[in-house]
């Protein structure tokens, strides 16, 4: 029995689709977290922006009451600040014409295999671009160039080639927070400012001196301004900096006690709390430029991410539609084609931060 290709193709892309993105997300650290949290999700609105607004003010006025018969005063919310990106149109065709037709006509079998290398293969390098540009700035050129990505939100502060609504420039700041009020540049679209827009920032003088120190105080800044008292949960950097981190930890004497092998306690999860920390391939500090004040990325990195405040948001996404082509009258192929229409949206920033020279 005979059977269009396409449609089985599209049958079996559709029954693997789940299971195969997880399984390239849960590669990439940053989004591993935000599959878990259920960050991935469609947008609930229309437009070609997506908004978060950012409650600033307590929205009520309290007082004592002494007689009980007191009324308090009532005023109702105002919402003035809100974040604004704007959707991000990314897509692409893969061509793929080494399947035997007459083959792949008569066996189911042969094409689920065929559906779901492809759909291993697309996800992990479309995974790899996102993941590098959203955490550096800088695309691996797999899929996309850096150019086709430079309207879709990346953590790296340095960058500015965004050209649309809310993506000018990217999230997080490797400078002093004075220094990043006092610019006011926009980030989402929103003025950096005290108290509600900006994410902690602390410098390194030589790790083995102070590296650990700095790197608990950003923690701790981060966790007291996080809304909902979690802090970050994932930090990532680069390689050197990473295997500082490592030496300082193993250079550490600790007895452990029997509360210890009860509580499952660590000399990390005691510094850090449940903040996982680890390293990028993607995290290069020749990347990045020195900052005024001793602040110099481009001397290693770490990033501090509360990814509870991370989404990504998507109004449309077509992950494959496989068709027939014919290039010529002697050829036949299939063409894959994705289309993600989206972007990344991030709130509170001040629950986030950057440790910067921590190679040295």
């Amino acid at each position: 029995m005979s059977f269009s290709t396409q449609d089985v193709l599209n049958t079996v892309k559709r029954t693997f689709d789940g299971n195969v993105l997880r399984n390239v997300i849960e590669k990439e650290p940053i989004f591993d977290e935000m599959l878990k949290l259920e960050k991935f999700s469609k947008a609930q609105q229309g437009g070609d922006t997506l908004e978060s607004t950012i409650v600033n003010s307590a929205g009520v006025t309290g007082m004592k009451f002494v007689s009980g018969l007191e009324q308090p005063e009532r005023r109702v919310h105002q919402i003035t600040k809100m974040y604004k990106v704007t959707r991000q149109v990314l897509g692409g065709d893969m061509v793929f014409s080494d399947m035997e037709e007459r083959t792949l006509r008569q066996d189911r079998a042969a094409l689920a295999s065929k559906a779901q290398e492809l759909h291993t293969h697309l996800y992990s390098w479309i995974l790899r671009d996102l993941g590098s540009w959203f955490l550096s700035g800088k695309s691996t050129a797999d899929v996309f160039s850096d150019s086709d990505l430079r309207d879709l939100l990346t953590l790296n502060g340095q960058i500015s080639t965004g050209t649309l609504t809310g993506t000018t420039r990217g999230l997080l700041d490797f400078k002093s927070v004075a220094s990043q009020i006092a610019g006011g540049e926009l980030v989402e679209n929103l003025a950096t400012q005290a108290d509600i827009h900006f994410n902690q920032c602390e410098a390194v003088s030589a790790f083995p001196t102070d590296g650990f120190k700095q790197m608990q105080k950003a923690y701790l800044l981060a966790k007291r301004k996080d809304v909902e008292g979690n802090g970050p949960t994932l930090a990532v950097g680069d390689l050197a900096s990473y295997l500082n981190l490592l030496e300082h930890v193993r250079s550490q004497v600790r007895v452990t006690s029997d509360l210890d092998q009860l509580t499952g306690n660590s000399f990390q999860t005691a510094s850090f709390g449940p903040m996982k920390i680890t390293y990028s391939e993607y995290i290069d500090p020749a990347n990045y430029s020195v900052e005024s004040g001793n602040f110099d990325p481009s001397n290693g990195l770490f990033m501090f991410l509360s990814p509870q405040y991370i989404q990504y948001f998507t109004l449309l996404t077509k992950m494959i539609e496989i068709q027939d082509w014919k290039p010529s009258d002697t050829q036949r192929a299939h063409v894959c084609r994705f289309d993600i229409d989206g972007n990344f949206l991030v709130r509170n920033l001040p629950a986030f931060a950057t440790v910067v020279n921590t190679a040295s």
